[in-house]
């Protein structure tokens, strides 16, 4: 088994030991998902294929709670694996990194740094009604990114309805300048609307 995931298994048992002594949380998560497939074609040949669809683990809560001060520790580790083929899909192993991170959050906004869905991403909102299935938006369009060596910032709402969010990403090749995103939404009563960019 690699390095990281024996990793991944002490960070957890140290957060479920710590939150039993000060003031955390644990929201243990999942979903399987898979489809099936019957193909037909001209030449009379028929298919039937499943196919998995993200299907997920993760937990994710407060590390810390710091009432007084508003200040809270958060935390999510979530990894995608197969139901179908036993690997993750693009991965030498069972599980595949999803949205993995440590961050601060506070009155002020929250800042988090680890594997995350970049701001473009984020931005699509519920445009994206085949989200994790074949049809995903993320093969017609560029940009629908997942990147690790993450660093975020999200504000608070401005007036109830607009945020802004801020990202760095590393890039991995040394030779090539960092990735930078930003987007701004807006959450109004009668619709949603978002504006971003990446480069």
């Amino acid at each position: 088994m690699p390095k990281k995931y024996y990793l991944s298994n002490f960070f957890v048992a140290f957060l479920f030991a710590i939150s039993a002594n000060i003031n955390a949380s644990i929201d243990l998560y999942g979903k399987i998902g898979f489809d099936s497939k019957h193909i037909s074609n001209t030449t009379n040949t028929e298919k039937f294929d499943l196919e998995n669809n993200a299907s997920k683990i993760g937990i994710k809560g407060d590390l810390l709670r710091l009432k007084e001060s508003n200040i809270n520790v958060i935390y999510q580790i979530e990894y995608e694996f197969d139901v179908v083929d036993g690997k993750a899909r693009g991965e030498e192993g069972t599980f595949k990194q999803r949205n993995t991170f440590l961050g601060l959050k506070t009155k002020l906004g929250t800042v988090f740094a680890g594997t995350h869905d970049t701001a473009f991403k984020k931005s699509q909102l519920k445009v994206d009604l085949f989200n994790d299935l074949a049809p995903d938006i993320k093969n017609i369009l560029h940009g629908e990114n997942r990147l690790k060596d993450f660093a975020g910032y999200t504000s608070p709402k401005f007036l109830d309805s607009v945020s802004l969010t801020l990202n760095k990403i590393k890039s991995p090749k040394g030779n090539e300048p960092d990735y930078e995103s930003y987007s701004v939404h807006y959450a109004g009563d009668l619709f949603d609307a978002a504006f971003s960019l990446i480069r």
